[in-house]
């Protein structure tokens, strides 16, 4: 359910009520009568007649989860933004869409290294690409448009009309130079990325563009990789009953759920990634891998040794 700013920023940033109403069963007036708003229903059948492709639809839903993966102050921003457009324009449009992103989900972003084109296009229009959004995003943008079932009413989405815009001229800029969906999962350096938008005129959400320049220069890339390489000679010449017990520690969390870890699992390391950056520090995704599986080796010899 949504309440406050989460809701009221559906209506500015979806431009068709009824869409909406189809997809939800909710109106604006809805917040008004209440503090919580109903479960979400799609709105068909005798009293009325599925007027609004499925398409469309689908799209209210991924608007929904967008907005439900921002923290509240990126709500608050998003909302006083559209809030202000909509007293000199009748509706937000893929020029005027509310960019702003709390310190706190910048963050949360701006330490990655490297992004995808998709991750990065929606991350420049203030919106995060949660893992747990990735599949249903692609379907309904990329693979809805090669089945020729993407929605006829691109207008009512100014969001995927900015974000179908801003991906293929990244895709043909020379930061990834492939412009085909098929190139989508590509990674590059974000720093690159953000330096790139910035150099076309791009806007982007306040605070961004210095937080990937601070977390990803240079000498902070160079810092991260003398102080990994320290981290690991101590490791090397750890006591080895010390290091026994860090990773039996560290395999027996990376085991459980939700991360649920076993040699050669990417989901699991991409998880632990994801946990790492959401604690705002930052680790590649290969040392992460060198280390559970490490773990899950010195767990399986200290298990043969107890037999």
């Amino acid at each position: 359910m949504l309440t406050g700013n989460r809701f009221r920023l559906l209506f500015f940033i979806v431009n068709h009520q009824q869409t909406i109403f189809r997809a939800t069963g909710w109106q604006v007036g809805d917040l008004k009568e209440a503090t919580k708003i109903k479960s979400v229903r799609r709105v068909s059948g005798r009293d009325h007649r599925s007027d609004v492709p499925d398409a469309d639809l689908f799209l209210v839903d991924l608007h929904l989860k967008l907005i439900q993966a921002l923290d509240e102050n990126s709500i608050d921003l998003k909302f006083d933004s559209a809030a202000a457009t909509l007293i000199t324009d009748k509706a937000v449009s893929k020029r005027t869409l509310p960019l702003g992103l709390s310190d706190s989900d910048i963050k949360s972003w701006a330490r990655r290294q490297k992004m995808t084109r998709v991750e990065a296009v929606l991350l420049s229009l203030g919106f995060l690409l949660r893992d747990d959004l990735k599949s249903t995003f692609e379907s309904l943008i990329f693979r809805r448009r090669d089945n020729g079932t993407f929605t006829q009413n691109v207008e009512f989405f100014p969001l995927i009309e900015a974000f179908l815009e801003r991906d293929e001229a990244l895709g043909r800029s020379d930061v990834f130079g492939r412009s085909h969906e098929i190139f989508r999962h590509q990674q590059a350096s974000s720093l690159e990325i953000f330096d790139w938008f910035s150099r076309m005129d791009y806007t982007l959400p306040n605070g961004l563009l210095s937080a990937v320049r601070r977390y990803n220069s240079a000498g902070t890339q160079e810092a991260s990789i003398v102080k990994g390489n320290s981290k690991d000679d101590d490791i090397d010449t750890a006591n080895p009953k010390t290091l026994a017990s860090l990773y039996t520690i560290i395999h027996a969390m990376a085991a459980m759920k939700p991360y649920s870890f076993e040699p050669g699992s990417t989901a699991a390391q991409s998880k632990i990634e994801t946990a790492i950056l959401d604690a705002g520090l930052s680790m590649s995704p290969k040392t992460i891998r060198k280390h559970m599986d490490d773990a899950a080796l010195a767990v399986q010899e200290i298990k043969e040794k107890n037999q």
